[in-house]
């Protein structure tokens, strides 16, 4: 006989139904054409960050206990993705979209990726979201408050995080971060309800990767692939790549390569040769 028993709701009730009329913003669609952004598909956001969104939308209606589950229950636990376009701002790639994950109540968010050169895995989640077996307290006694942070190397998110990166996360209490392989996620629990709501978002992590402190992200950035006029290239999608080699000229493209140390000669001229095709098919 079992002493304890977990809570559940009664089989007659049934569990509210999340409002997905939220899901599609009006007027982005038109708004997205004008700017150049994508439509994307199904599943707009890299596998990697996919159960964090998924776990992150149910903690922040309360559902922590599922969302504990969610990485290992995908077919219970289904985050479905509407308004989702991609596109770049300052040659850096992000992407946007409103997500809806079934659990008991449902939840509806917003979900934005942008770039930033940051490549070790933190995640920066309210209290009462998801329980993690490792985290640390920065030492500010207003942000340890309101966020919990995880992460396996302390002392390079001290640095990371100076006061002026903890003020941005402080803007408000409803959202999560997860932070590595060159991007910021963040998932919040108020939807985007219009193109200024999504502008506002990327504008927002414009500022926050602006404020990531230079000293503290410079290997990064040298370690990123450069294009003749200095700028990096955002490799956290290859299309950003096949882009930065068919604007170089065949000299710029041979220097460029040479900044991926992996590529043997063979595969080097290899892909230099399908740039090149490619360029004489798009020549006037």
């Amino acid at each position: 006989m079992a002493f304890f028993k977990r809570k559940s709701a009664p089989e007659s009730t049934a569990a509210p139904a999340a409002d997905t009329s939220t899901l599609v913003v009006a007027g982005l669609d038109a708004h997205a054409a004008t700017s150049g952004w994508s439509a994307l598909g199904a599943q707009p956001f890299p596998d990697a960050f996919a159960d964090f969104i998924t776990a992150e939308s149910l903690a922040l209606v309360g559902e922590a206990e599922r969302a504990l589950g969610a990485v290992h229950s995908r077919e219970v636990n289904i985050t479905t993705y509407k308004s989702a376009y991609g596109g770049e701002l300052d040659r850096k790639s992000f992407t946007v979209a409103n997500a809806s994950t079934t659990g008991y109540r449902g939840s509806i968010v917003s979900v934005a990726q942008f770039f930033v050169p940051v490549m070790q895995l933190i995640e920066v989640t309210p209290h009462g979201g998801v329980p993690k077996p490792w985290g640390f307290k920065t030492g500010d006694d207003g942000f340890d408050s309101q966020f919990k942070v995880s992460t396996h190397d302390d002392e390079f998110v001290r640095e990371l995080f100076t006061a002026d990166v903890r003020a941005l996360f402080m803007q408000r209490s409803d959202w999560g971060f997860m932070l590595g392989l060159y991007s910021v996620v963040c998932v919040c629990a108020e939807p985007f309800d219009s193109v200024d709501a999504v502008d506002a978002r990327l504008a927002f992590l414009q500022s926050f990767a602006a404020a990531l402190p230079a000293d503290v992200v410079k290997d990064v950035l040298a370690s990123l692939p450069k294009r003749p006029d200095g700028s990096i290239v955002d490799v956290t999608k290859s299309e950003n790549i096949r882009d930065a080699l068919l604007a170089l000229t065949p000299a710029e493209q041979s220097e460029f390569l040479d900044q991926f140390k992996h590529i043997t000669p063979e595969r080097k001229a290899q892909i230099m040769a399908q740039v090149q095709q490619h360029q004489s098919k798009r020549a006037p």
